[in-house]
């Protein structure tokens, strides 16, 4: 048999060897001109990796320079030209300036508010000569490098509500501090992180705080529509030191009286003048302070008053943030609750028919020039509205004289010569129905009936003098008036001053009058309402809950927890200013 011997080379091709037959072909060589071939695909495709990284390269440097440039540009407190600011930037990275074109836009809100945001927006491509893609027939490279950036800022109005009435003074949850302490705290924590996360030009808050009333400021009432008429007495009393005209108010009371009408509105008042509240003290209460206590016959406390100069007034539209603070540190605590009466005032401090008043006293100085033309429009662009309502109660009476006792002349004279002894024995009381011999009763002494005198008509005292109801309940709480006056020489007289007081709107109508208040501000979110229930009754706290814009904006709170809730309702303004 015959057999063959192959060659150890790789590239000899096996074939089967008969008798006479001849190799048909020689491939020899072939793996090299394709390893060749790969070669080259690698090479060109490592360039191509050269190129595009280098392309990527310049763009994102184009990328960053657009980026710090726009976001430079977009400052709404730089004063720069914007499409300068951002070729500069573009320049000084080594690129050409004119190959960017930049489009600023700044939003202003048309109603005096001034600039609200600021956009700029970039586009540019990037271009990069090709080393190695050329052998494709592919130059150059190019790709964009565009981005925009917008800073906005939004102006901020808050009402700060907060509850005085006396249940403030009594021990908190946290036994170590009572509510007013917790809620002191609180509340200059709030203004702090307020201020700390907005431009201070762009805050106003107004701090009202209220009890059974809320106090209002010379600088405020004297610009309001109030009734301060003088009336004419047609036909005076025929005695010495008659009156002629009383006003109609009491120009003493720091405070307003709201009807149905005035609770249908936002703005304050539903038109015509507003009637103040009566200076007076509701003597069928206990009242008692710091360990003084009202006394019958004495002279009423500044502090027991219904309607007194001795709280806190409202502080409107600050944005100083020192004296904001300072006024809750001054914070004081005493009487009963009227919710409503104080979401009215807050509301109204928000409402742009403030305006005219908030600009006069900006140009009298009372108020800063950076609150000038606030309150805005609610439709405003750039504009956002709160209200921080706070309670640890529930509405209860709201009381007011009845009309017949609360301004216009009294029967009673008082003499200064005749109190030379006692403040009381200055007093004489006019008797019409009885005779020229006793036409005049002395009441003197508050605590016995010894020393009453009746007094002829010619007799009494030269410097006498007739008090309107205005200074005699200055000088007396209404039932004491009625009892030391009355209380020995005319029932019908004594009975009728000692109901002289009525609620004019307290307990269910207060809530019904809140609610509405609430319903208003939800509606066209006009105002965002935050309500925390500071250990609040159940009363207060549904109606507080009835009254938040949101679920989410109720807060029931105990003891420090107050400090948490005000704090949640500062951050939940930072992001909804953000977000809207």
């Amino acid at each position: 048999m015959r057999t063959v011997r192959f060659s150890q080379f790789s590239n000899v091709t096996r074939q089967r060897i008969t008798p006479n037959a001849s190799f048909s072909k020689d491939e020899n060589g072939s793996l090299t001109i394709f390893s060749l071939f790969l070669f080259v695909i690698l090479l060109m495709t490592a360039g191509m990796a050269v190129d595009m990284v280098h392309q990527e390269q310049r763009r994102v440097a184009m990328q960053n320079a657009v980026d710090s440039g726009i976001l430079a540009a977009s400052s709404m407190s730089q004063q720069l030209d914007a499409e300068t600011m951002v070729k500069d930037y573009v320049a000084k990275a080594g690129f050409d300036p004119s190959s960017v074109t930049v489009t600023p836009v700044d939003t202003y809100s048309g109603n005096g508010a001034g600039l609200t945001s600021r956009e700029v927006a970039v586009r540019s491509d990037v271009s990069t000569d090709t080393m190695f893609m050329g052998l494709m027939g592919i130059s150059s490279l190019s790709s964009p490098a565009d981005g925009s950036a917008v800073e906005s800022r939004e102006n901020i109005e808050i009402s700060l509500v907060l509850d005085i009435s006396g249940s403030m003074n009594w021990a908190s949850a946290d036994a170590s501090k009572s509510k007013l302490a917790a809620l002191k705290e609180a509340a200059k924590e709030f203004v702090d992180v307020i201020f700390a996360s907005n431009d201070p030009q762009r805050v106003s808050i107004s701090i009202v705080t209220y009890n059974q009333q809320v106090y209002v400021p010379n600088e405020l009432m004297s610009r309001l529509n109030v009734d301060n008429s003088l009336v004419s007495i047609s036909n005076p009393a025929p005695y010495p030191g008659a009156l002629t005209q009383y006003r109609a108010n009491d120009v003493n009371a720091p405070c307003l009286i709201f009807d149905d009408a005035d609770y249908q509105t936002l703005a304050l008042g539903a038109g015509g003048a507003f009637d103040r509240s009566s200076a007076v003290l509701a003597d069928n209460y206990y009242w008692e302070m710091n360990g003084q206590v009202q006394q019958y016959y004495q002279t009423p406390y500044e502090w027991a008053r219904w309607c007194g100069n001795y709280y806190s007034k409202i502080l409107p539209l600050s944005n100083d943030p020192v004296a904001l603070k300072a006024h809750i540190d001054g914070l004081t605590a005493s009487g009963a609750t009227a919710i409503n009466i104080g979401l009215n005032w807050g509301l109204a401090l928000l409402d742009n028919s403030m305006g005219g008043i908030v600009n006069q006293m900006v140009a009298s100085g009372e108020l800063s020039a950076d609150v000038a033309g606030r309150p805005f429009a609610y439709n405003a662009q750039g504009v956002q509205k709160y209200v921080v309502l706070m309670t640890d109660g529930e509405n209860t009476n709201q009381l007011d004289l009845k009309q017949d006792f609360k301004s216009g002349p009294t029967r009673a004279w008082y003499s200064p010569s005749a109190a030379a002894t006692s403040t009381h024995d200055g007093y004489y009381v006019l008797m019409p129905g009885n005779s020229a011999q006793q036409r005049w009763y002395r009441p003197r002494s508050p605590n016995t009936a010894a020393d009453n005198e009746w007094v002829a008509e010619a007799d009494l005292p030269a410097d006498a003098y007739q008090l309107d109801y205005h200074e005699l309940y200055q000088r007396f709480g209404y039932r004491s008036a009625a009892w030391f006056l009355f209380g020995n020489a005319d029932a019908a007289a004594l009975t009728a001053h000692d109901n002289a007081l009525e609620d004019i709107g307290g307990w269910n109508t207060a809530d019904t009058r809140l609610g509405q208040l609430c319903t208003q501000a939800k509606t066209n979110s006009r105002v965002k309402v935050f309500t925390v229930a500071f250990e609040a009754p159940a009363g207060g706290q549904s109606v507080l809950q009835n009254c938040a814009y949101a679920p989410g904006f109720y807060f029931d709170v105990d003891g420090t927890d107050i400090k948490s809730a005000f704090q949640s309702i500062a951050g939940q303004i930072a992001l909804l200013r953000l977000k809207e």
